[in-house]
């Protein structure tokens, strides 16, 4: 069963996976980064787990912040407001309520929106680190807010050392500063705290997604057999788990292994169907092989599915 543990320095998924990070391998760019979560990705089923839980309290704000992190994943970005929004109302000091809501506005291009509300999280809990990682996240690329992202990571880092989405955000924002080496060492330090996570006693379904995260920590410090190996054991642990599937594709499509990169954004989309990116990348596998018309309507379905607010 999954395990419910709401904590205010939750990252909600498509916060994250709005950013474009680093290319590795020339043509192809990396995929973003993942969050840390645990099952990410049966929304359907946690929305009626968590509509069934609000019916027998409806005043537990917190289960409307699960609900709405949910609808949000599946973009459902009109239900997650409406949630988010009712968790505010019965609680107006919640900040995991604000993070949920600036991630919405991220989503929909709303940045001064979404910038409000990280802010509005860590002025009612100055201690949430996840808010200090979005808040940075958000502003990425925006020159004039380089050593605010660092302080803000630092931040995060400080408050909790073992956060590995400090490490790997700021090694990203290192890096557009040109400061290649610190950036490095971040990376490591992210792939240091996953490796402890992994070795220390957690669920399995946690697990599976650490291996994501070191996996993806692996190829961005361009260690391509251990990137491989962690997807292949985080589809081991949980084969149904669609962001295992679609990093390993991404991996495939960066290595130009094409027919691998399709079938597993095959597997993708069958286990999450709203998830943009990944007929975004099958598109380019397809264009590789030579499917035009194929990669032609996975541009077609990515357009919808990111035209959606």
């Amino acid at each position: 069963m999954r395990k419910f543990e709401l904590v205010p320095k939750f990252l909600t998924l498509f916060t994250l996976l709005t950013v474009s990070f680093l290319t590795v391998y020339g043509q192809e760019s990396m995929a973003p980064a993942p969050t840390n979560g645990c099952g990410e990705g049966n929304y359907a089923g946690e929305i009626a787990r968590f509509t069934a839980l609000i019916e027998k309290d409806p005043s537990a704000f917190k289960l409307y912040v699960a609900r709405g992190k949910n609808y949000a994943g599946q973009n459902d970005h009109v239900n997650a407001l409406k949630d988010f929004n009712k968790a505010l109302e019965l609680n107006p000091k919640s900040d995991a309520a604000h993070m949920g809501i600036g991630g919405v506005y991220h989503h929909r291009g709303n940045l001064p929106k979404a910038d409000a509300a990280f802010t509005k999280a860590i002025e009612l809990n100055p201690a949430n680190s996840g808010a200090y990682v979005t808040r940075a996240i958000l502003r990425l690329g925006d020159r004039n807010f380089d050593q605010q992202s660092l302080a803000d990571l630092e931040k995060a880092i400080t408050f909790d050392a073992k956060f590995s989405e400090g490490y790997y955000v700021r090694a990203r924002v290192l890096q557009l500063m040109g400061r290649k080496q610190e950036a490095h060492d971040d990376y490591f330090r992210a792939g240091q705290v996953l490796t402890g996570e992994i070795e220390g006693t957690i669920e399995d379904e946690c697990k599976s997604h650490i291996y994501v995260q070191r996996g993806w920590i692996n190829t961005a410090l361009q260690r391509t057999p251990g990137a491989l190996a962690d997807y292949n054991t985080a589809i081991e642990i949980e084969s149904n788990y669609f962001l295992a599937r679609y990093y390993r594709g991404a991996l495939m499509l960066g290595l130009r292994n094409y027919l691998a990169a399709v079938s597993d954004f095959d597997k993708a989309i069958e286990l999450n169907p709203t998830h943009a990116k990944s007929y975004k990348e099958r598109a380019i596998a397809y264009d590789k092989l030579g499917a035009k018309d194929k990669a032609a309507d996975d541009r077609k379905k990515y357009e919808e599915l990111k035209e959606v607010k």
